[in-house]
């Protein structure tokens, strides 16, 4: 699922103490398994760009932290490309 917030780089430390929290309520849902989720974060630069294309680059961003257990945020950059 996605998310779409009104937030800049002062929001960053908001933002990702958000994540955690997202992460904590969901570790404590059930004892026999553990949800990791994965959050990619695309910082709008241009107000009139299509929502799909802000998903998808947020989605980029998101699938750069798959399976790292340590980090589970990500900014997208310029240097993650659609293929």
């Amino acid at each position: 699922f996605g998310i779409c917030l009104n937030c800049n780089r002062d929001h960053h430390e908001k933002l990702i103490k958000l994540f955690k929290k997202i992460r904590s309520l969901l570790s404590s849902y059930n004892d026999s398994y553990n949800i990791v989720p994965n959050f990619g974060i695309y910082e709008i630069e241009e107000n009139s760009m299509a929502i799909d294309k802000i998903y998808d680059y947020a989605t980029l961003a998101a699938n750069t932290c798959k399976g790292n257990y340590v980090y589970n945020y990500a900014f997208y950059s310029s240097k993650l490309t659609l293929d």
